[in-house]
């Protein structure tokens, strides 16, 4: 429909925008070519966010992913999803998740695992690539293969697993 088209279309805007702290109603109305009234009326309907409500799960979901995945300060992360300033980053994330951003990211650096093998290249070397490679395509994962190791990073219950190989030469 018209509607949801016009939701999918603020959202790819706001999902494109969300680090501008003045990403505002009005500005995705316009680039929208809607008034402001019709977006948020439209929005709230289909999606079941209020603009503003959806605007901050974004930027609070963002600030989930680079907590869990990457060593950037709260500083540079606030700055990074758009949000205004720490105390305020710290009220709503704990509304959004429950947690403090150090216990997130506490509890997200402990759920990560890494495995390692070491594989002796010999006759079957072939074999072993294409079931490693079959494997885990299988289960949806990304990997690729560099100088000899193959480096993975695949999800079981959320959690993430990366797995290293390591192909050596025959000794």
């Amino acid at each position: 429909s018209k509607e949801w088209k016009l939701v999918m279309s603020a959202m790819s805007v706001i999902d494109d925008n969300y680090s501008d702290r003045s990403l505002t109603l009005e500005s995705v109305a316009c680039q929208c070519l809607v008034s402001s009234s019709c977006l948020s009326r439209v929005f709230s309907e289909i999606s079941g966010y209020t603009f503003s409500e959806y605007v901050r799960k974004v930027r609070v979901d963002r600030a989930c992913q680079l907590l869990a995945d990457s060593e950037l300060s709260i500083e540079e992360i606030i700055a990074e999803c758009g949000l205004r300033d720490i105390s305020s980053f710290y009220k709503v994330f704990n509304a959004h998740t429950g947690l403090t951003p150090n216990t997130y990211r506490n509890e997200e650096k402990s759920k990560k695992f890494i495995i390692t093998f070491t594989f002796i290249m010999c006759k079957n070397s072939e074999k072993i690539l294409h079931f490693v490679y079959c494997f885990f395509s299988t289960h949806k994962a990304n990997f690729c293969l560099k100088n000899n190791r193959f480096f993975c990073i695949f999800c079981i219950d959320k959690s993430p697993f990366y797995v290293i190989m390591v192909f050596s030469s025959r000794e």
